[in-house]
């Protein structure tokens, strides 16, 4: 994916790099969809989990799907609203490759009064080649987020 100098990614850049983990992780907006969005977790070796194979920790991967997902359900809602990961499934189903960055595809498929359900795939350069796939509910909890609040400074 090559850098955008589209105006409304950068608006989400700013949102995701509010978070200093975020910020740690260097995560990147890489995608809008309709219902969504796509995440980028940029190869490290300080994130490597196994020295052997150089693929990345699975905690940083699980913090990718976590944040995408948040983002994916941020997009979708009319208004800002709080919300906490309810529940968050994945399915690792081989190794990240050495070198590689790691894009998260995250597709909030409903939304009601009170839960998102939002489901997703991680993978290198080929969406149909996952290296895991996820599912995620996500509470909303009543309050403003952390975001809504700095936005308005």
């Amino acid at each position: 994916m090559a850098a955008t100098s589209d105006p409304t990614l950068e608006q989400w850049q700013k949102k995701l790099s509010f978070l200093p983990y975020n910020r740690e992780l260097d995560l990147r907006f890489g995608e809008l969809t309709e219902r969504g969005c796509i995440l980028r977790l940029p190869y490290r070796p300080e994130l490597i989990g196994d020295p052997e194979s150089g693929a990345l920790h699975v905690g940083a991967i699980a913090a990718l799907v976590d944040t995408t997902f948040g983002y994916a359900v941020h997009r979708r809602l009319s208004e800002r609203r709080g919300f906490a990961t309810l529940d968050l499934r994945i399915e690792h189903l081989q190794r990240s490759t050495a070198g590689q960055d790691i894009l998260c595809v995250g597709d909030c498929h409903k939304l009601t009064a009170n839960v998102a359900f939002v489901r997703g795939s991680v993978y290198h350069d080929d969406p149909g080649a996952a290296i895991a796939t996820a599912v995620g509910i996500y509470m909303f909890t009543g309050g403003a987020t952390p975001m809504a609040a700095r936005e308005t400074e």
